[in-house]
């Protein structure tokens, strides 16, 4: 398998994984039943990932057929049965594979859950990639408004950087003094 292939299916695996971790460091994220939703998560995680489990789908990302990979998975559930939870795997699915569809299907799960502190996040890193960093900084305070999102050292190292492309000096050392790089900096160098 290429070796650029292979590490975005790494990649979407890990990004899926980092932030399963990031949630579920407080029980207390915003009001909404966390049993429920970690059962939909995983089931419907587990949908996308044997379909990219499958040898098929290895032989097109092999062959360099990656846009045929990308549309299967896209149409494993068809978009009238999509849920919050397939517009959010998707979107970290593709977020290195297809750009424009990530940022097109954590859009939908925005609309659908608007105050999830992970779809929060998401959208601020969606929004920072696209050099929109004043969108960007919002998306990170509103995260950072949730527990999950207080003492993620990641995302306050992002919105330091959102600061100081912004030119917010001052915002930006009072964010990084949240990173706390000395116990912090192994997971903010990994980004």
């Amino acid at each position: 398998m290429n070796q650029n292939r292979s590490s975005s299916l790494t990649f979407a695996r890990y990004h899926f994984f980092f932030l399963f971790l990031i949630f579920t460091m407080n029980s207390n994220a915003y009001a909404f039943d966390r049993n429920k939703f970690y059962e939909e998560l995983s089931r419907v995680n587990g949908i996308y990932e044997n379909h990219i489990a499958k040898e098929e789908i290895h032989r097109l990302v092999v062959e360099g057929d990656i846009n045929e990979s990308n549309r299967r998975l896209k149409n494993l559930v068809p978009t009238k049965n999509k849920t919050f939870h397939d517009y959010f795997i998707l979107g970290n699915m593709l977020f290195k594979l297809d750009w424009e569809s990530s940022k097109k299907y954590m859009k939908e799960a925005e609309k659908l859950q608007p105050n999830n502190p992970l779809v929060q996040f998401e959208r601020g890193i969606h929004e920072h990639k696209s050099n929109n960093y004043r969108n960007a900084s919002d998306y990170y305070r509103r995260f950072h408004g949730s527990e999950p999102g207080r003492n993620n050292p990641v995302s306050w190292a992002y919105l330091t950087h959102a600061y100081l492309m912004t030119g917010q000096v001052e915002e930006a050392f009072k964010a990084w003094e949240n990173v706390r790089f000395d116990k912090n900096h192994t997971a903010v160098e990994k980004g």
